[in-house]
């Protein structure tokens, strides 16, 4: 009897496994179509240290402030759901070396992909191995080039800039043009 009852639990936690697994997959698939760009990382290479509790925390609260997340889940799961969601683009999970996480943005999409730069520049453990922005693949390296250009804000202050400039200038010749009007009235009536 006690033999039958081990064989009993035993099966009892495959089956279990194997619907945490579909669980994962399910919540990883749905928050995957929701994203609006993917980074690609390792944060572990095989039989080496890799990142610290403490960093891994301070990397999931940073990515969280900018709308972002840090999924960690199988290679096989991560190639089922990317298989699921994007249907037209193939990415072979298995490629990607050492321990996987998946940057999930939501929002901005430059945003995260700076702070994950910086983070990577700081903890050599992690490493940038590409990203799905879109409905293209990025190497490591274009993620890396993204990482550099300049922050939404910035890009946005640089077009005002540009836009009021002309304006400006125009106003000021417009301005210049009454005050001499003016000026000219004002003799006109002496």
């Amino acid at each position: 009897m006690y033999h039958s009852n081990a064989f009993v639990d035993w099966h009892y936690i495959l089956a279990k496994s194997k619907q945490r697994k579909q669980e994962e997959l399910s919540v990883f698939s749905k928050k995957l179509k929701d994203a609006k760009m993917v980074l690609f990382t390792s944060f572990a290479e095989q039989s080496k240290k890799g990142i610290n509790v403490a960093n891994m925390r301070k990397l999931k609260r940073g990515l969280r402030n900018l709308d972002s997340e840090y999924v960690v889940i199988k290679k096989t799961l991560a190639k089922k759901a990317f298989d699921d969601v994007t249907k037209d683009i193939q990415i072979d999970t298995k490629k990607l070396s050492g321990s996987v996480g998946f940057i999930l943005g939501f929002g901005d999409q430059i945003a995260p992909t700076q702070f994950i730069y910086k983070f990577s520049r700081e903890n050599e453990a992690l490493k940038i191995l590409g990203g799905l922005l879109d409905t293209k693949i990025l190497s490591g390296k274009e993620v890396i080039e993204l990482a550099k250009l300049p922050g939404r804000e910035v890009i946005l202050a640089q077009l005002a800039c540009t836009i009021k400039a002309p304006l400006q200038g125009l106003h000021n010749v417009l301005q210049a043009n009454l005050k001499n009007l003016v000026v000219v009235l004002g003799q006109i009536r002496k």
